[in-house]
């Protein structure tokens, strides 16, 4: 909130939508709806005034997020790809700012596996090119998610395996909470049961 005050005080349009862009990122994650629209909606007004791409993008994702998370993965669809639009026309092709698993899940959600396949290769070829474990454990996830009934639980043993080697407990958990909704879709609801109260833990620990 600081960096946006001073920002808005000194006249920096870019820094402000830099700042508001985050700050619409994280607030998805915490659930806060209204504030997550205001603050992407005006970084993306920014961004495109001044033509910036990184803030766009961001709002975009936070955009997707947040109607992920509320159970709308239709709208989250529409902001996904239109981040990916937005990342291609900018020239931006880091593997870290893809949101494939989240794409992935919302495909599998309105009934479209093949899109989701489709996304999890692309984004698991891109991530080995990039070889850096945060995105190697992302990609894991969506492969999870997709992967034949005798395959999932080894992408899965991999994502936790390269979640080890980083900091990021919000990835851990929705690795946990993808990995609890394919094993109950298996009717394997203890193991589920598990998953799912370790992802609820660490989404209560961090106010997600």
């Amino acid at each position: 909130y600081e960096a946006i005050d001073l920002a808005r005080e000194s006249g920096q349009g870019a820094e402000l939508a830099l700042s508001l862009g985050r700050l619409a990122w994280l607030e998805a994650r915490e659930g806060k709806e209204d504030s997550c629209r205001q603050h992407a909606t005006e970084a993306l007004k920014l961004s495109r005034q001044f033509r910036l791409g990184l803030p766009e993008v961001w709002a975009l994702n936070a955009l997707g997020d947040l109607e992920l998370g509320r159970g709308r993965p239709d709208e989250a669809l529409i902001h996904y790809e239109e981040q990916l639009t937005a990342m291609k026309a900018l020239g931006i092709n880091d593997v870290d700012l893809w949101p494939a698993p989240e794409l992935v899940e919302a495909y599998l959600r309105i009934g479209r596996p093949d899109a989701a396949r489709q996304v999890a290769d692309a984004f698991g070829h891109e991530a080995a090119m990039k070889g850096m474990p945060w995105a190697l454990a992302r990609a894991a996830r969506a492969r999870g998610l997709v992967a034949a009934e005798d395959q999932f639980e080894s992408c899965f043993a991999d994502a936790f395996a390269r979640h080890a080697e980083t900091l990021d407990k919000f990835e851990v958990a929705c690795s946990h909470l993808a990995y609890g909704s394919r094993l109950r879709r298996h009717r394997q609801r203890g193991r589920a049961l598990e998953q799912l109260r370790q992802a609820v833990d660490i989404f209560d620990h961090l106010g997600a």
